[in-house]
């Protein structure tokens, strides 16, 4: 009997016909750079903003109120937050977790100030 090579012997047997039927599951997903950014813009806005939290001095408020006590950081923290909203909400799928993500912190970013 002569020795088959590899691919004649995968056709000889039948497994080049079985392979091609086989469907594996899509079990990993392949993340797009807008989805992680839609995640990594509002954390790293909180992250931004906490840090600031500690050069704020009330005893420094003006007329202008609490606008002229903060730094620098805690609005461009504000403005990467917005543009990571806007930027969620442009997606062709809205994904309703993300944007429940951004409201939470807006709202908590807003609410801890007056404490």
């Amino acid at each position: 009997m002569e020795q088959l090579k590899y691919s004649q012997l995968a056709t000889a047997s039948g497994v080049s016909k079985v392979l091609p039927r086989l469907q594996f599951p899509n079990v990993v997903k392949m993340l797009r750079p807008m989805e992680v950014a839609g995640v990594l813009l509002p954390l790293c806005a909180l992250f931004l903003w906490v840090i600031s939290l500690k050069y704020v001095n009330i005893r420094d408020m003006t007329d202008l109120g609490l606008v002229s006590v903060l730094p620098a950081s805690v609005i461009i923290a504000l403005v990467i937050l917005t543009i990571s909203f806007c930027l969620t909400l442009r997606q062709p799928k809205l994904r309703v977790p993300i944007i429940l993500l951004h409201l939470f912190l807006l709202i908590f970013i807003m609410s801890v100030w007056t404490i």
